[in-house]
């Protein structure tokens, strides 16, 4: 009798199998996983979100932290962001490294990093910067999702959107007035910008990428 029943069970399935599934049945599996995915994808840009928050939270207690090793330490410091391949790390310079305040050209602006070991040069040489030594100098890399959307230090005339670009911490208690923009999509349509205040060294996440002051 069980046999019987066994067997009346297989060949149903097996009929079901050669006759596929019914229109009714494939609408109620496209109706599921569209429900799974109207669950899952809020989700996913949540736990993104949450992410894009900590990584902007973690740049700036670095940003900090860089800012009192360059006063405490009497060395130039810089933290060097990789925008194309999502790393950043510090770097240090034995040199007696200066911001030029003269002006380029027509256009203006910042002559760039220079040492300070001729003055009566117009143009003193780049200094020399290697990786900070520990935990600082080792090379981080960005979460999965987040990106650098954007990077801007007052020596630069436009915002870098790709390449190496480095934010400078002087012994005197200075750094630079920056942005760091971070986003979690591929347009930059979701941002958090750090700016960093001259003078104290502070930062102030912004939740947009702020316009330049020319």
């Amino acid at each position: 009798m069980m046999w019987a029943i066994g067997l009346r069970t297989v060949n149903a399935v097996k009929n079901r199998c050669h006759r596929g599934f019914t229109v009714l049945e494939i609408l109620v599996a496209m109706l599921l996983i569209a429900l799974f995915l109207a669950i899952a994808i809020p989700t996913f840009r949540s736990l993104t979100r949450v992410q894009l928050k900590e990584t902007a939270n973690q740049l700036l207690g670095l940003i900090r932290d860089t800012y009192s090793k360059a006063a405490l330490s009497n060395k130039a410091h810089r933290i060097v962001f990789d925008m194309d391949a999502g790393r950043y790390w510090v770097e240090v310079s034995n040199d007696q490294v200066h911001l030029s305040e003269e002006e380029d050209g027509e256009e203006g602006g910042k002559l760039g990093i220079f040492q300070n070991e001729d003055k009566d040069k117009k143009y003193a040489k780049p200094p020399a910067f290697k990786p900070d030594e520990g935990e600082f100098g080792v090379k981080q890399q960005l979460p999965n999702g987040i990106r650098f959307w954007g990077f801007w230090a007052d020596y630069m005339n436009e915002r870098a959107r790709s390449g190496e670009a480095a934010l400078y911490f002087f012994p005197d208690g200075y750094t630079q007035e920056a942005q760091i923009t971070l986003t979690d999509d591929e347009a930059g349509e979701h941002v958090l910008t750090l700016v960093t205040q001259p003078l104290t060294g502070e930062v102030v996440i912004e939740n947009i990428e702020p316009e330049i002051e020319k």
